[in-house]
């Protein structure tokens, strides 16, 4: 049975490294099930089925060219579908300038929409890889500002509220994780606004969390846990990457996008475990676990969204790692009360092959935080803040938007790979940028 070429011996091959793809089952010679085989040219991938558990194994395929050292690939043949070559082009390239994809023919439109993916999931990727001492709140905001900006400057109205200005604007969840550093938090406020008429209605706000570094305050989390904490500002960079992506494929509705931003140090003026946070809506929230500071953002977020009445209304962030027990990190977990929205949002995700799985949502999960000197608590005194956490914590938020008919949680358990597998480099996936985007204009992106 012929054995899989080692890096060195790819490179004696032919000046093009080709990847095909073939229909049929490898030959028996390389093995039963086997996903891909070597010749002169290059590679030939096999994808027998054509479904979603195929294009996964088409994704696992590109890593292994990736992980060999392949430093240039053409994808030639007529098999390669815009689907298949975003899904190889996620395994093999994403994030690894390193790397270089020659792509199969396409039709224009197909390609232009191949390359849009390709610009908006790359920069998020690079937002969220950034290490924490070169993105701080404020330059977070700016950089996410810079880059909307840049894709339709007459269409879109910007405002990054600060520090003291934040604190005076009522703003307590941002302002009360955030005094424990001294870079000052800050809530980003995206309106683009292609319709021409100022007073024309918001259709949709997306709010995301953007902790740029999280330590846990006091409730202090481990070394292991700490060392990848730049991924908290995931949420924040998904939900403008979405925007940046549907804008480019058209948006013509008016869509605001709301980014609380912030780092959760600690210091003498850190948030302390009894602390009572007083928000806008009049609802008080004692802290009992300052790790669960994601929620205390949101809510600002949330508070602000609902100030414009949208039609849909999504937040986004890496808010716990009970989503990842129970959904794995395969998946964004997503909550709502609404059973349409539900629907409308797990067709979408599934159109892309971003994995999505809903977790319950009912009106008792607001209730499962008491405290007896507030509203209520952000968390309880569990490892883990207990059973069903991330219900929980969407139970919390819940207590922050007028209008629960048209709101989707999105806890992006799937955002970030602690380490290189079998499907991912190590660092931001991206996932939730196309099923985002998409559910804004109502159509694939």
């Amino acid at each position: 049975m012929k054995t899989i070429p080692q890096a060195k011996e790819i490179r004696k091959l032919s000046d093009q490294f080709n990847v095909r793809l073939s229909p049929y089952v490898a030959p028996k010679k390389w093995g039963k099930s086997s996903l891909i085989s070597f010749d002169d040219e290059g590679a030939t991938i096999y994808m027998p089925h054509q479904d979603a558990t195929s294009l996964r194994a088409l994704q696992q395929a590109a890593r292994t060219l990736n992980r060999l050292g392949v430093p240039e690939v053409c994808l030639s043949g007529e098999q390669w579908s815009l689907e298949k070559q975003w899904t190889f082009y996620r395994g093999y390239q994403l994030g690894e300038p390193k790397y270089s994809c020659q792509f199969a023919t396409l039709s224009t439109d197909e390609m232009q929409r191949l390359q849009r993916r390709i610009t908006a999931v790359s920069m998020v990727k690079e937002w969220v890889d950034t290490p924490p001492n070169q993105q701080r709140p404020l330059a977070l905001c700016q950089s996410l500002s810079a880059w909307i900006k840049q894709l339709d400057s007459d269409n879109v109205t910007i405002e990054i509220i600060e520090g003291k200005a934040l604190q005076q604007a009522g703003w307590a969840g941002i302002c009360a994780v955030g005094q424990g550093s001294s870079n000052p938090p800050a809530m980003l406020q995206i309106d683009f606004n292609p319709t021409e008429d100022p007073h024309a209605p918001t259709y949709a706000v997306l709010v995301g969390k953007g902790i740029t570094f999280d330590s846990g305050g006091y409730s202090l989390k481990s070394p292991q846990g700490m060392a990848v904490m730049k991924l908290d500002m995931a949420g924040g960079v998904t939900v403008v990457g979405a925007l940046g992506l549907a804008m480019l494929n058209g948006l013509k509705r008016r869509i605001r996008v709301i980014v609380c931003a912030a780092e959760n140090l600690v210091d003498g003026h850190s948030l302390l475990l009894g602390d009572v946070i007083e928000y806008k809506n009049g609802v008080s929230v004692e802290v009992l676990n300052s790790d669960a500071e994601g929620r205390l953002v949101l809510a600002d977020g949330l508070l602000k969204a609902s100030e414009y009445q949208p039609d849909l209304l999504i937040d986004a962030g890496t808010l716990t790692g009970a989503s990842i027990t129970a959904a794995g990190e395969d998946y964004i977990a997503h909550m709502s009360v609404n059973e349409n929205l539900h629907q409308r949002w797990q067709g979408t995700a599934a159109m892309h092959q971003e994995y999505t799985w809903r977790l319950p949502l009912e009106p008792w999960h607001a209730k499962q935080f008491p405290s007896y000197c507030a509203t209520t608590a952000n968390s309880i005194a569990k490892p883990g803040g207990g059973p069903g956490a991330a219900s929980c914590a969407a139970g919390f938020l819940s207590r922050f938007v007028s209008d629960l008919s048209c709101w989707l949680h999105l806890d992006l358990a799937s955002a970030y790979q602690m380490q290189a597998n079998h499907l991912w480099g190590c660092g931001a996936t991206g996932n939730g940028v196309l099923a985002l985007a998409s559910i804004l204009i109502d159509k694939p992106v």
